[in-house]
C-alpha cells in the first residue's frame, strides 16, 4: 500500500530540468519489525517540493541502499544489500541472498557496500561481494568484500517483474574495505567507474562496466595507506574529483577522521594529485560536493565542514557551516550528522548516526558559499524510523565528456537517427528497418532478442542504406526487443510487436 505522508518543506526550490531521472526515488527503512513506523519510505523527487510516500512494506534496511528508476523516474528496482527487488518490493528472479555468507547470514550493515548501474536497454547490474571477517596483522577484527562479484538482471519480461541473468560472476578476488564504493560515469558517457579501496592499503581498484559484464580494469597504487575504518567516498558532480573520508580507531574518543583528495580522469579512469587532511573532530560521516562541483562538504559526527574545491590550498578554506544543535528524538535519542547524498533537487541530505531515527538534515543551497548555504538540521521528520541509511547513488547528469581524448558515443550527422524504426508495428513475416536521412557511415549490426535477453536475431546492416528488409519468418507471434549498434555503441533501440 503507497500513501503520500507529507511534502519535503521547500521554500524556493530550484526546478528539476527534464533529465535523467534514475536517482528519483529513495527507498529507506529500518530492519523488519511488526509496528507501522519500521515499514518502508520513498522519497520522490519526481513532484517539487519532493513527496514522502509511506509504503507498508518491510524489506529492511541496514545502512544499505541503492534504487534505480527509469529515465521518466519510475522506479524500477532497489536492494537493501540482501536481495533485489522490483517495483512492488518483490524479490526478482535468483535475485536472493546477495552478501550473505557465512561470516554474516543475513546481509550486511557496510554505508556502500552495494551499488546498482543501469548498463543497457532494460538492462542492470549489481556489484557487491560476501561478507569476511577477519584479523589484521594487529589482532583486530576487522571486515572486508571476498570475493567481488556482480549480478547482472533485466527486466525485459511483459510484467517487469525482473530477472537475474548472471548471478554472483566474481570479478576478482582481493579483500577490499566495504565502505566506500562508489561510482562515475565514464567520458564516453555509456560506462560505468567503480573504484574500490583494497583493505588497510593505498591501492585502488578500479572497475570498468559495461553492457557486457564488470571487469578490473586496472588497479593504482597512490597517496598513502588508508587505515581500514568506516569509509565513505564521492565523485564530484563534474567528474573531476574523487573523495574518500575514512574513521578509524577503537572509540570515538581513541579515533582519526581525515579526508583524502584525488583529481580523476573519466577517460583512464587514473587518479592523480593527492593530497590528505586529518581532521581535529573524530566520529563516522561522510562526504558529498555541490551540484557546481565547487564545495566539498564533510559531516562528522557533531560539525559539517566546507571546503572550496577551487582554492589553492583546499584545506585552508575550512568552514563549519554546522554545529549539532543537541536536538533528540522523542524517545530521547540525539540526531547527529552522518553520512550525506546530493538530490535531484539539488540540495544534499544527511541521515543520522549510530541509531534508528525518523529525522533526516539537508543542506538547503550546497552552491552557496559559507553558511549561506543554509544547514537545516531535523528538518524532515520521516513516517517510519530510518536505520542510518541513504542511497548509494552515482552522479546521473554527468554524461560524455565534449572534446575528450576518449571513445565517446557517436552522435550521427544528423538527428535522424532518433527516428530509425522497425515498420511495419505490428508486424508478420517480413518488416523494414527504416532509417530516415543518409543511413549508417559505418557498418551497423541489428540484434532483436525476446522478454527473457535470448537474443532471436542478428543481422550485419551496410552503409548509407535507407531501408533494411530483415526476415522474421522463423519468430513465434510475442513481443521483441530490438538495437542498432555502430562500431560498439547503442544508436537506437526499439520494440516490435509480431503478429501473423
Amino acid at each position: 500500500m503507497f500513501n503520500i505522508i507529507t511534502l519535503i518543506p521547500c521554500f524556493l526550490l530550484p526546478l528539476i530540468l527534464p533529465a535523467q531521472k534514475e536517482d528519483y526515488n529513495w527507498i529507506l527503512g529500518d530492519v523488519n519489525y511488526n509496528d507501522s513506523v519500521f515499514a518502508t519510505v520513498n522519497i520522490n523527487f519526481n513532484r517539487t517540493p519532493a513527496l514522502i510516500e509511506y509504503i507498508d512494506k518491510r524489506p529492511g534496511f541496514n545502512f544499505v541502499s541503492s534504487s534505480l528508476s527509469d529515465s521518466t523516474g519510475r522506479l524500477i528496482c532497489f536492494t537493501n544489500g540482501v536481495n533485489i527487488y522490483n517495483k512492488n518490493f518483490e524479490i526478482i528472479e535468483n535475485g536472493n541472498d546477495v552478501q550473505n555468507s557465512e561470516d554474516y547470514p543475513f546481509g550486511f550493515v557496510g554505508t556502500q557496500s552495494t551499488i546498482l548501474l543501469p548498463i543497457g536497454n532494460q538492462e542492470f547490474v549489481l556489484i557487491s561481494g560476501k561478507i569476511k571477517y577477519y584479523n589484521n596483522a594487529a589482532g583486530g577484527l576487522i571486515g572486508g568484500l571476498l570475493p567481488v562479484f556482480f549480478y547482472k538482471f533485466s527486466f525485459k519480461d511483459a510484467m517487469e517483474t525482473g530477472q537475474v541473468v548472471i548471478r554472483e560472476s566474481p570479478i576478482f578476488s582481493d579483500t577490499v574495505n566495504f565502505h566506500g564504493m562508489t561510482a562515475a560515469r565514464h567520458a564516453n558517457g555509456r560506462d560505468w567507474w567503480v573504484t574500490l579501496l583494497k583493505n588497510d592499503s593505498d591501492k585502488y581498484y578500479k572497475l570498468l562496466v559495461t553492457r557486457n559484464g564488470v571487469k578490473v580494469y586496472d588497479s593504482q597504487t597512490i597517496g598513502e595507506k588508508i587505515p581500514n575504518g568506516w569509509d565513505h567516498a564521492v565523485f564530484s558532480p563534474d567528474g573531476k574529483w574523487y573523495i574518500r573520508y575514512s574513521w578509524w580507531g577503537n572509540t570515538i574518543t581513541n579515533s582519526h577522521s581525515s579526508i583524502y583528495l584525488y583529481n580523476f580522469d573519466r577517460c583512464s579512469g587514473t587518479l592523480s594529485n593527492f593530497q590528505s587532511y586529518e581532521l581535529k573532530d573524530n566520529g563516522p560521516g561522510g562526504v558529498a560536493v555541490s551540484p557546481n562541483s565547487r564545495y566539498l562538504y564533510v559531516s562528522n559526527w557533531d560539525t559539517i565542514f566546507q571546503y572550496d574545491l577551487k582554492a589553492t590550498n583546499v584545506f585552508a578554506t575550512e568552514t563549519v557551516v554546522a554545529s549539532y544543535d543537541g536536538f533528540h528524538e522523542e524517545d530521547g535519542r540525539p540526531v547527529r550528522f552522518f553520512t550525506p547524498q546530493l538530490a535531484p533537487d539539488n540540495r544534499i541530505y544527511l541521515c543520522v548516526p549510530n541509531v534508528p531515527s525518523r529525522y533526516l538534515h539537508y543542506i538547503e543551497y550546497p552552491d552557496s558559499a559559507g553558511l549561506a548555504c543554509k544547514v537545516v538540521q531535523h528538518g524532515i521528520k520521516l513516517p517510519v524510523y530510518n536505520s542510518n541509511t541513504l542511497p548509494n547513488l552515482p552522479y546521473f547528469r554527468l554524461y560524455e565528456e565534449d572534446g575528450g581524448p576518449c571513445d565517446t558515443i557517436w552522435k550521427g550527422i544528423t538527428d535522424d537517427f532518433i527516428h530509425i524504426k522497425m515498420q511495419p508495428n505490428p508486424g508478420a513475416d517480413e518488416v523494414i528497418l527504416s532509417m530516415p536521412g543518409d543511413g549508417l557511415p559505418q557498418i551497423g549490426l541489428l540484434r532483436m532478442y525476446s522478454s527473457t535477453g535470448a537474443t532471436v536475431l542478428q543481422m550485419e546492416v551496410p552503409l548509407k542504406i535507407l531501408e533494411l528488409d530483415v526476415n522474421t519468418a522463423i519468430l513465434a507471434n510475442g513481443l521483441y526487443f530490438y538495437e542498432l549498434n555502430m562500431n560498439g555503441k547503442q544508436i537506437a533501440v526499439g520494440k516490435w510487436l509480431k503478429e501473423r
